[in-house]
């Protein structure tokens, strides 16, 4: 490999660590050669998405949520399923499409407001599945129940990795898709789950739908407050398990 404009060298650089790193993971001298041309094909699939750069703040709090799911549901319907359901990465207006439910999810800050920002006229329109909006509060804590970005990713591939090659690669995949690339940047906060809450979207949940609204209408956000719907509240552990 070799960096053709000087520009880009900080992209080059991070690319570098990243095989490198990726390429040294337990294993004999052809996995590590495998993993290295894989890495650069998921390297290849990240840039031609122009994903390189660091996530914000709200980004990652975002992807750690939906990972706190996706570890869950890897314990419960299997890795090979759950990782088959996490559909965000394809950008699909949901978060994941499992076999018998659609789940949303949305991620807040400890201490915020109770609201949640609905981003489509899509988001919570499912069409013959029961569709679940599902809240994960995160506060910023250090100890041994906080994790950081780099440490939530390492656990779900630690994960998919002890059902294989393949299931690790179809993850690390997503993760380049929802663009993730392991950056020592997300070592620097660390949130633990203070709780999840989840709630029923059936036809009188409070929700703004592209089938009831004018066509002449292209795109809106709106956002919800959780304290009002109380009504509409099913146990996590009842959804997931």
């Amino acid at each position: 490999m070799f960096l053709r404009r000087p520009g880009d060298r900080d992209v080059f650089l991070t690319l570098c660590r990243d095989v490198i790193a990726y390429s040294c993971i337990d294993g004999s001298q052809e996995d590590a050669a495998r993993r290295f041309f894989r890495r650069l094909e998921h390297w290849h699939l990240l840039m031609s998405r122009a994903r390189t750069d660091a996530m914000d703040a709200h980004e990652v709090r975002g992807l750690i949520g939906e990972l706190v799911i996706l570890e869950q549901l890897m314990l419960s319907v299997g890795a090979e399923a759950a990782i088959a359901s996490w559909v965000a990465p394809d950008d699909h207006p949901q978060d994941f499409a499992l076999e018998k439910m659609i789940l949303e999810i949305k991620t807040r800050t400890s201490g915020s407001r109770p609201h949640v920002q609905i981003s489509s006229l899509e988001q919570l329109q499912a069409s013959h599945l029961p569709l679940f909006l599902v809240a994960i509060e995160l506060v910023e804590a250090q100890g041994d129940s906080a994790r950081c970005l780099n440490e939530v990713c390492a656990d779900v591939l630690g994960i998919a990795r002890a059902h294989g090659l393949v299931v690790e690669d179809r993850l690390e995949v997503a993760l380049l898709k929802r663009g993730y690339v392991r950056n020592d940047a997300y070592n620097a906060v660390k949130y633990r789950n203070a709780g999840i809450s989840s709630y029923s979207v059936g036809e009188d949940f409070p929700r703004i739908r592209r089938s009831e609204i004018d066509s002449r209408v292209v795109r809106a956000n709106y956002v919800l407050d959780l304290s009002s719907l109380t009504s509409f509240i099913v146990p996590i552990e009842k959804i997931l398990h």
